[in-house]
């Protein structure tokens, strides 16, 4: 039987890309529409040296429950929410 690992993205319920499968248009998508997501996150986040990888990724899938839950983004005059993104890869 094969793991699984489940990662995680932030993004906005306006983009229409994946960031998982096309991450270089997801990404201008984001930064063409100032909502800066993975800036956002880098932010707020706050992994450290002394956490273990699952721990990190603990923090950083947390910031991003915080950030869809509460914070949202404007493009022009329409507001955009944030949202987590999942994938799960088998290995």
């Amino acid at each position: 039987m094969a793991d699984t690992q489940t990662q995680h993205m932030i993004s906005t319920d306006d983009n229409p890309y994946n960031p998982f499968e096309k991450f270089d248009q997801w990404y201008a998508y984001d930064q063409a529409h100032g909502h800066r997501s993975l800036e956002l996150l880098a932010r707020l986040a706050r992994p450290t040296d002394a956490m273990s990888d699952q721990e990190q990724s603990q923090e950083i899938e947390h910031t991003i429950d915080e950030i869809s839950n509460k914070l949202y983004s404007t493009d022009g005059e329409k507001l955009v929410h944030y949202i987590k993104v999942t994938k799960q890869s088998s290995f």
